[in-house]
């Protein structure tokens, strides 16, 4: 999964996108989470105070990503739709996460985010930084991988985006189409 998009403006909150970057397969996300590292789960099993999958995203169940689809997950969906449109208008093509909303911020400085799966074992991660050799974000913009088959873990597989506020649900002009 990639693509991950962050923006520092107030007028469209915050979100994160996810690639499928295959040709030909489905991948089924029901129950997976994305997270930061402050509430990533334990290692340890056993019964703490404090339950972090509620400060995680889950996606919903029958969330299967076909391939090639991006969907978007925002901190607030109100200001996402504001901003982008919703289903009644050009902007229908964004698959935005509509039954729930990204339950943390994520850092303008930089942090480790993850998407586990169902069981809560990570299957990517990336730690994105605010300093070189990450891309120099100026407010309102997002970071936006260059390619489907990129490093998401390699800073220069990474630019700013071209467009203020990026572009949630859609290839950028900076993305490079693998086929």
């Amino acid at each position: 999964m990639g693509d991950a998009g962050r923006t520092y403006g107030e007028a469209s909150g915050e979100w994160v996108e996810f690639l499928n970057p295959s040709v030909t397969n489905v991948v089924d996300v029901s129950g997976w989470y994305f997270s930061d590292e402050k509430n990533l789960p334990d290692d340890d099993d056993d019964d703490d105070d404090k339950d972090s999958s509620s400060a995680m995203f889950q996606f919903p169940l029958n969330t299967k990503m076909q391939p090639q689809e991006r969907i978007v997950v925002a901190k607030n969906v109100t200001k996402f739709q504001i901003l982008y449109g919703n289903d009644t208008n050009a902007t229908a093509s964004i698959n935005v996460i509509k039954d729930d909303e990204l339950p943390f911020k994520l850092s303008n400085k930089g942090e480790k985010v993850f998407l586990l799966n169902a069981k809560k074992e990570i299957v990517h991660e990336v730690e994105y930084d605010d300093k070189a050799p990450w891309p120099i974000i100026f407010a309102g913009y997002s970071i936006e991988l260059t390619s489907a088959k990129s490093d998401a873990t390699d800073p220069y597989s990474w630019v700013s985006s071209l467009i203020f506020g990026g572009t949630p649900g859609r290839a950028s002009r900076s993305f490079m189409d693998d086929d």
